[in-house]
Order: structure tokens, then sequence, then C-alpha cells
């Protein structure tokens, strides 16, 4: 076997010498009957590195043939998981083989850890028995029997056999054994072991869940009755109570909430002089209201550590025409300046939920000691509790149409894809659109195209169109680093309030279809003025006396406890209200919903302005509109 074609892997042995101190006692970080291995710093042709070096003993083992047949083979292979080949030598009777150095040591040291759980021993142990300096027994010859044989419990540790579920076993064992066919062709590849293994890791952690959702079935009084998995699932996620005062449910992820009542978490003292009352409605027999300023104290029992958690207020009004603006102010006992307010959710319940903190949970009992004062005289809100959820963030959903892969599909399987009404909407295009194909048809569909002055077909809508010139500057978008699909935009004047109407014709937008409307904006730099609660107002004689509604331009900074930080977080709530950031740069938030009669005019006409008394002489500056967006829900 001839070296020239590895020729870029060789290295002199001087320098390997020099690398290790002449192979010092100093440099040797494991050994085997057949090799030594010794670690040194090697100048390559990428850099210095930090290499294992393993000297074959001459007199013993690997002769030319077999040295040869592991450079070849693992010269071949580089993946992050495989500790990868960097050079060789075979100067005189000496062969080494230098590799990538694992600072943190061989994987069998972890493996063979007696403490580890079946989850984490997923991918194996040792596979033989090593006594008094040598090998004494082979397992692997053992397992295989035993697995034909069907008697996997008599090699499986007794300490995991209770842990271990046994789909996940057997689906483990049978790709571990086809793994060790003797013919490399009935050999599984490495895609198939992947995928098989996460199989098998997926039923383990599916029987670890199924075991955690028994024991937190068990907490509920009266006990809960089933006869199913999935019947276990649809009660916890419904709920239960636990005792009096607390509420215990799951969500879809099955992560716990904890819910406290409102009553537990006020001291004795101070609920004599606040009006407690029944709600039918409510998971609590009592609840309390017309709070005007209220201290709790909160201590949970059932979180999971490691896991962020919001800390949410739980509250209603007794009339629903207040909106969903918070009407507290609020702060930790150790802090000194108040936080809030901040835009409530509506629960399927009718009850509010808004965020007050957030941290991470070490433990499952926490203590938390909150001061809430009311911002305005508000009457008969109902408070019934304080909620414990995970942080939800937005996942980009991918629903890209890779059209190269479909390039087989016929014209009559093309428009079987475009929208039912595709020839009206054609005929509202600006300019003509030509195309030879379906296909080239529907790439144009899909990218959009301008219809009617700068109304787009993916219901994207000019800001000349929809906002008052009064109130903004229009300018050329090309200044922009991120593409706008118009060649203006629209930048604020500083003014305290703005409107953004619209018509648009039905026939645009696909009947029995909901759809949202968003508003595409840019933020400025410092959007500190713009970090705060956005009232929404309709602005027509007709639906004046309709309650508004609220959201942010700018992501707010729920509190964290425990940190330090005081930016924005990276990642987007998944919120009704809050700012979403798109992949072209731009921000959106939805503003608005419709669902569209077949014909006719759809006008929308809505107010912006600041909710916050304190920020009302405040003007809203520097923001930068694309315009707004029509898209179904």
């Amino acid at each position: 076997m001839s070296s020239e074609e590895f020729h870029h892997l060789k290295v002199h042995l001087k320098d390997i010498a020099s690398a290790t101190d002449n192979f010092d006692r100093q440099k040797l970080i494991g050994h085997g009957g057949f090799r030594s291995v010794y670690k040194g710093e090697l100048s390559l042709p990428k850099g210095k590195c930090m290499i294992a070096f393993k000297r074959l003993d001459p007199k013993y083992g690997q002769g030319n043939d077999e040295f040869w047949k592991e450079v070849i083979m693992l010269s071949k292979y580089r993946h992050e998981n495989l500790v990868s080949l960097l050079c060789f030598c075979d100067e005189g009777h000496e062969r080494i083989l230098g590799y990538e150095f694992a600072s943190r040591g061989s994987l069998d040291h972890y493996l063979s850890d007696v403490s580890l759980t079946w989850t984490q021993l997923m991918c194996g142990r040792l596979c033989y028995k090593y006594r008094d300096g040598r090998i004494n027994e082979i397992l692997v010859g053992v397992w295989k029997n035993h697995y034909d044989e069907n008697r996997l419990d008599d090699i499986v540790s007794s300490d995991l056999k209770k842990q271990t579920d046994s789909n996940s076993l057997m689906t483990f064992s049978a790709i571990a054994s086809r793994c060790l066919n003797r013919n490399r062709k009935e050999r599984p590849t490495m895609l198939e072991i992947v995928k098989e293994l996460e199989v098998a890791l997926a039923k383990q952690k599916l029987s670890q869940t199924s075991r955690s959702l028994v024991e937190l079935g068990r907490l509920a009084k009266p006990p809960l009755v089933y006869e199913s998995r999935e019947e276990l699932l649809s009660l916890l996620s419904n709920g239960f109570r636990h005792n009096d005062t607390t509420w215990l449910s799951i969500n879809k992820d099955k992560r716990v909430y904890e819910t406290i009542s409102i009553i537990k978490c006020i001291t004795d003292d101070e609920i004599e002089d606040l009006e407690v009352i029944e709600d039918g409605n409510s998971r609590f027999d009592y609840v309390i209201e017309d709070a005007p300023d209220f201290k709790l104290k909160i201590s949970t029992q059932f979180l999971i550590p490691s896991v962020t958690y919001n800390i949410n207020l739980v509250y209603k009004f007794e009339q629903s025409d207040h909106g969903t603006c918070v009407p507290y102010k609020y702060k930790l006992d150790e802090e000194a300046d108040y936080s809030g307010p901040f835009i409530a959710q509506v629960r399927k319940d009718g009850w509010l939920v808004t965020q007050l903190y957030q941290f991470t949970c070490t433990q499952r009992e926490h203590h938390f000691t909150i001061e809430c004062l009311t911002l305005a005289s508000v009457e008969c809100q109902i408070l019934e509790g304080i909620e414990f959820c995970h942080v939800e963030y937005e996942t980009e959903e991918k629903k890209k149409v890779n059209i190269q892969s479909m390039s087989n599909v016929s014209n009559t399987d093309w428009e079987q894809k475009f929208p039912i009404d595709y020839i009206d909407l054609i005929k509202l295009s600006k300019t003509t659109i030509q195309w030879t194909t379906k296909e080239e048809l529907y790439s144009v569909l899909r990218q959009g195209f301008l219809i009617d002055n700068g109304e787009k077909k993916r219901l994207m809508i000019s800001p000349r169109a929809v906002l008052d010139v009064d109130e903004w500057i229009l300018k050329s978008s090309l200044f922009l680093e991120s593409r706008s699909r118009f060649d203006v935009v629209a930048e604020s004047r500083g003014r305290k309030s703005f409107t953004v109407k619209c018509k648009i014709r039905s026939r645009v937008l696909s009947p029995q279809t909901t759809y949202s409307c968003h508003l595409i904006y840019k933020l400025p730099e410092n959007y500190s003025l713009l970090q705060c609660v956005v009232e929404v107002n309709r602005w027509n004689l007709r639906d004046l006396l309709r309650s508004p509604w609220y959201i942010y331009l700018a992501p707010p900074h729920t509190p964290i406890i425990g940190s330090n930080v005081d930016g924005i977080p990276s990642c987007t709530r998944k919120i009704e209200g809050h700012p979403k950031m798109r992949k072209d740069g731009w921000m959106e938030c939805r503003i608005w919903k419709v669902s569209p009669s077949i014909m006719g005019t759809i006008r929308m006409n809505l107010l912006f302005s600041k909710a916050e008394e304190e920020n009302e002489n405040e003007t809203i500056v520097d923001l930068i509109v694309q315009g707004i967006e029509f898209r179904p829900m």
C-alpha cells in the first residue's frame, strides 16, 4: 500500500517526538495490550492543535496491512460525533496514528457509570468484561443469543429494569442486533440507526411521561376516574382541584400548570378588609372583589426544576367593557420600582390572565411576595388567583414549498393548487401577467403581484393607501436595509395618535375565511418611548361605544426574577397583542380581524393612541410603516 494518496496526512517522527517530549510518561494518557497513547501539540496546515498519538507496539498486534486499513478507513470520515484522524507516521518500525484529542476522555468512562438511567444509556455500555489487565469475555455473542432467545431481561442491569420501557428496549435491541450482522450489506445505515434510536428514545420518554401523569392524577381530590391514557390526558388538560386552594393542569406539551387561590395568597389580617365572595365560574369556591391595593404571599408546591415559568395574575371584571389593559402596577417586596401595566389575555373561560414576572424554577417550592396597586378607579374587578405556567415562544412554521422538487407535476395538478378565483385575481393585476406553463403561474401567484395602485395580491396594502398624510412623512424605501414591497414607506411625524383606514373589495379575499390584519413596521433604534401599551379603537360613529383592545408596538419587558439583564428577550413570546419579528427584518402586530362576505366592501378605520395616563403626552416618533397585510387565520 502506497502512502502517496495520503501524503497530506503524513508527519515526521521527529515532530511527534518533539510534541510528546520524546514519548515522556508525563504525556501518556492511555495504554493497552498493543499500543500506548500520548498527547501533544503539533503544527498542522490548519494551525496548532492538541493531538492524541496512538503508538502501535511493533512486536504485537497490527501489522502493516492493518495499519493502512485504519488510515484508509478513518481518513474518509469527517463527522462532529466522530474522532477524526489528523495525521500518521510510518517511519522505520514506527506506526503512529494521530487523532483529534478528546479533552473530556473516552466515552466508555461515562457509559460505565452505574448511576446512569436507561434514557442516558440508550447508546449502550462497555461490550466486554475487563479484569486483571486483560479482556476476560466478549459480551456481544452472549447478548446476541439472549436477544435471539427473547431473554433481554437477563442482560439488563437490575437497577435499570424498573425504569426501562419494554417497547423502547425491543426497538433498541432490534436495531443493535442488525448492526451485528456478519454480512456488511445486511447491516443498517447510519440513517436507519439514528431513526430507530430516536423511536426508542421517544418510547422511553413517553413511558416516563405516562408514569409522571399518573402520579399527577393521584393528587386530585376527589380521585380522577379514567380507563385510558387519552382519558387521563383529557382530564389533566381540563385541570383538577388538589385542595381548596390549589388547581393543577397540564398544557399540550404536558407541562404542569399550578394555580393558587387568591384567598391563600392574602394574609388573614388583610383579608378581613376585603370582600370575599363566591363565583360559580371560578376554579375555587371563593374569590375577592374590588381590592384596591393588596399584597400577595405566594408559595408553590408542584413546579418542575429547570423550567422557565410565567407568574400570572388571574382576574376579571363583572362588566366586559373594561377591555384587557391591566389596572394594576406591582413589584416584588425587595424591589424599589413598580412594573406594569401589561396587556391581559382572555382565557377560554372568560377570565383575564396577565404576566407579572418570569423566572426559572430551581425546586418544586418557591416563595414570592408581590405588592399590587390599582392604577385607576375601576369597579367590580374580581381576583381569582396566581397562575404558574411555562413560557411559550413563537416558532417559525416551516411551510415552504420546494417548486423544484415538484417539477414532474402536470399542468392539471398545478391548477388544482390555485385559488378558486385566480382568474378574477389576475384581472385585477396592475400589469399584464405572462406565463407559459401552469407551474410558472403558480410561482407568480405565490410571489404575489401589485393591484390597484399599491395593493398586493398577498393582501398587502401600501402606507399611502392606509395612512393619513398629515400624520406621516412618505419616504423612499430605498434607504432601508430591509427590503420593502413598495417604493415608499411612512415615518411618523411625532403625534400622540394615528389612524389606519382602508377600503378593499371582498372578492380580493377568499370567501368564508377569517382574516387577520397586521401592521408591518420598523422600530427606531431607541424605542423606549414606544415601549408602552397602545389602545386601539374603532374610529367611526357606529362603533364608538365598542370596547377598545390593546397591543404593543415594541416588545414589552416582563421582569425576570433573579436576573440583572434589562434587555428585551431575543425570542418573541406567543401572546396575543405582542409584536413579532418577521424573517424579512420587519416587525408585525395583529391589529384587526375580519370575515369578509362574498360581495361588498370591507371598511377598516382604527385609532391608535397610548393607553397609559402617565404617557399620554408623549408622542409616537420615528416609527416606520411599510403597510398592512391581510392573511387567513
